[in-house]
């Protein structure tokens, strides 16, 4: 993890009782939160047995989450399990801007997927954002 993550050994955190490692990654130059979430979930595939974080650096969301049809695309898909991944992984709320019927459904998905998404409709295409930490 520690080689993935960018860090020195000693900076991954390990509870073997409760069989979970976490580390904070360093910015790896051109990664997008998609590439930490994959990482996370190699390293994860290869310890089924443990839960693994890798807490990514503060990154820019996916740009839009594509619907077709009142349902996220597949890679309108990918992009709010990305987000919903980072907003978990940061502690960070995410605010869902965009048509109304579809931000509603992107946030619905998100809190299924663990983290709850503030909409604010407004027109035009499904965005995520991060929060403003003061509001």
């Amino acid at each position: 993890m520690a080689l993935v993550a960018g860090v020195p050994a000693e900076d991954v955190l390990v509870d073997r009782t409760r069989r979970k490692a976490m580390v904070r990654a360093q910015r790896l130059e051109g990664a997008s939160l998609s590439a930490y979430r994959t990482l996370e979930q190699r390293i994860a595939a290869t310890e089924p047995e443990w839960t693994i974080e890798l807490l990514p650096p503060m990154g820019r969301l996916p740009d839009i989450v594509e619907f077709d049809e009142g349902e996220p695309t597949v890679a309108g898909m990918n992009a709010l399990l990305v987000a919903a991944w980072a907003g978990q992984r940061l502690d960070v709320p995410v605010v869902i801007t965009g048509n109304a019927e579809n931000a509603a459904r992107t946030a619905e998905l998100m809190a299924e997927n663990g983290l709850q998404a503030r909409v604010e409709a407004s027109s035009g295409s499904v965005r995520a954002r991060w929060a403003d930490l003061s509001e």
